[in-house]
C-alpha cells in the first residue's frame, strides 16, 4: 500500500512529541485529539518513519480498517465478535508474527470495547515477545478522540458485559491499570479557524450542559439561502437514504449505475464498504467526494455538483466553482504476515474494493460523517441524538459556524458526551 502524506503537512510540536515518545519501545502512547486536528495524517507519518520496525495497524471496524490499510482487529488476531471465550486467547501454533511484533497501533480507539483491549492483552501475554508481560511487551500507540462515538454493546451482550466493566469504553479495560500510558493531546485544529465555533465544540465536547449553551448553538436553527448547497445529517440511516433517492429521482436525464470491482478475499467488504457497491447518479446529482486527495485538490467530505461523466472519471463542480475529475480508487485489503527470511511482519494485499470516491450527498448518517469535513450542514435532529458523541460528531464536520444550520431548535436531551479526561 502506498503511504502518501498531504502536500501541506507540517511537523507540529505535539506530533514531534508523540513521535519522540515512540521512539522508546517501552512506551505506551494514547493521540488523543479533537475532531479536525490531524490524527488520521499523524498515523500515515509514523507508519512511514518507523517502517523499519514491525509493526501493524488495526481498527474495530472493516471500513476503518481499510481507509488506514490496516485489518481489523478481529481478523489480526483472530478471535470472533462478541463476549470473548478466554480459551480463544491462549498459545496459537502459529504465532511467529505475534512474537516478533513490536509495534501495534490502534485507530479509532473510541470505538473499541474494554473487553476487546482486554483480550488483546491476554492473547499478547500469551503469542507476544515477552510472555506474560501487559500486551506482550508489544508497544501501544492508540489514536481518537474519546468526544467521537462510543462501540457498541449488543443486547446480547450487556448483562455479562455490565457486571465485568463499570462502562463499554476501551479505558474502563482492566489491561490499562498494568500499563504506564502517556497521552499527547494534539491541539491544533486545521478544520475549524474561528475561535468562536471552536470554543462551542469544546464546551459540547466537555461535556457542558446548560441553558445558555443549548440557546448558543440554537442560533444555528435557520434557513439557508436557497443557492447553498448543503449536506442534511440525520442520526436514522432510512431517512438519509430516503432523502437521497428522493432527491435523484426528481432530477431530469438518464440515470448512469457504476459497479464496484471487487477482487481476491472480500470479507472486509461484506457489510459496509468504503465506496457504494452500485453507485447511481444523473448529471446535476449533489455529491460527495469520500477519499482525500493528497494533491489538496478536495477532502474527504469534498462537496460538489456532477457535471458529466464517461467511463475513466466523474467530474464534479465543488462549491467553489473548481471543477475536477475524479477516477476511480482503491481500498486495498491486507494481512499480516511474518517474513521469516527477512524477519519482518509485511502486510499482503489479499483483497481489493475499487470504485468512485463518491456518493449521493443530500443526506448522510452522522456515523458516515465522521473523519469528514464539510463546507454547508444541515442538522436534523428530528430522530435524537441516542449516543454519547453523536451531537459533537455532528456539529464539528462544519468549517465554519455560520454554515451551520438546524432543521428544528436541539434540546437539552440531545446534550450528551464523553465525560472521562486524559
Amino acid at each position: 500500500m502506498t503511504l502518501e502524506l498531504p502536500d501541506d503537512f507540517k511537523i507540529t510540536e505535539d506530533i514531534q512529541k508523540a513521535t519522540d515518545l515512540l521512539d522508546w519501545p517501552d512506551k505506551h502512547v494514547f493521540i488523543s485529539g479533537k475532531a479536525g486536528t490531524g490524527k488520521s495524517t499523524f498515523l500515515t507519518y509514523i507508519r512511514k518513519k518507523f517502517e523499519k520496525r514491525n509493526l501493524a495497524v488495526v481498527a474495530p471496524t472493516g471500513v476503518a480498517a481499510l481507509n488506514v490499510g490496516g485489518q481489523t482487529i478481529h481478523s489480526f488476531f483472530k478471535i470472533k465478535p462478541g463476549m470473548i471465550d478466554l480459551n480463544e486467547l491462549g498459545a496459537r501454533r502459529k504465532r511467529r508474527m505475534y512474537e516478533k511484533l513490536h509495534v501495534l497501533i490502534i485507530d479509532e480507539i473510541s470505538m473499541v470495547r474494554a473487553d476487546l483491549l482486554d483480550s488483546i492483552d491476554i492473547f499478547l501475554k500469551n503469542n507476544g515477545p515477552k510472555k506474560g508481560e501487559p500486551f506482550g511487551g508489544v508497544q501501544l500507540c492508540l489514536i481518537g478522540d474519546i468526544g467521537q462515538l462510543p462501540p457498541i454493546v449488543t443486547r446480547d451482550d450487556q448483562d455479562v458485559f455490565y457486571r465485568l466493566y463499570k462502562g463499554r469504553d476501551f479505558f474502563h479495560a482492566n489491561a490499562l491499570k498494568n500499563i504506564d500510558i502517556e497521552t499527547v493531546k494534539f491541539k491544533e485544529i486545521f478544520r475549524q479557524t474561528d475561535e468562536n465555533f471552536i470554543k462551542l465544540l469544546n464546551r459540547v465536547r466537555n461535556g457542558e450542559a446548560n441553558r445558555e449553551l443549548l440557546n448558543e448553538l440554537n442560533k444555528c436553527h435557520k434557513t439557508p439561502a436557497e443557492n447553498v448547497d448543503y449536506v442534511t445529517l440525520t442520526t436514522i440511516n432510512r431517512k438519509a437514504d430516503a432523502i437521497n433517492q428522493a432527491k435523484l429521482d426528481a432530477l431530469k436525464g438518464r440515470e448512469r449505475t457504476y459497479s464496484a470491482k471487487i477482487k481476491g478475499e472480500n470479507r472486509a467488504f461484506n457489510h459496509r464498504t468504503p465506496a457504494p457497491l452500485e453507485l447511481t447518479l444523473k448529471i446535476g446529482a449533489f455529491v460527495m467526494i469520500l477519499k482525500n486527495d493528497s494533491r489538496g485538490r478536495w477532502v474527504n467530505g469534498t462537496t460538489g455538483t456532477i457535471t458529466h461523466m464517461s467511463e475513466e472519471n466523474i467530474f464534479v463542480k465543488k462549491s467553489d466553482g473548481q471543477e475536477v475529475a475524479i477516477g476511480r480508487e482503491k481500498w486495498e485489503h491486507v494481512q499480516y504476515s511474518f517474513d521469516e527470511v527477512e524477519q519482518k511482519i509485511k502486510n499482503k494485499v489479499v483483497g481489493s474494493f475499487e470504485q468512485f470516491p463518491i456518493n449521493l450527498a443530500w443526506a448522510i448518517t452522522v456515523h458516515k460523517a465522521q473523519g469528514k469535513t464539510l463546507d454547508h450542514l444541515m442538522i436534523d435532529a428530528s430522530g435524537g441524538f441516542f449516543e454519547k458523541g453523536q451531537l459533537y460528531v455532528a456539529l464539528s464536520r462544519c468549517r465554519k459556524l455560520e454554515n451551520l444550520y438546524f432543521k428544528e431548535p436541539l434540546k437539552m436531551s440531545d446534550l450528551h458526551i464523553v465525560q472521562k479526561n486524559y
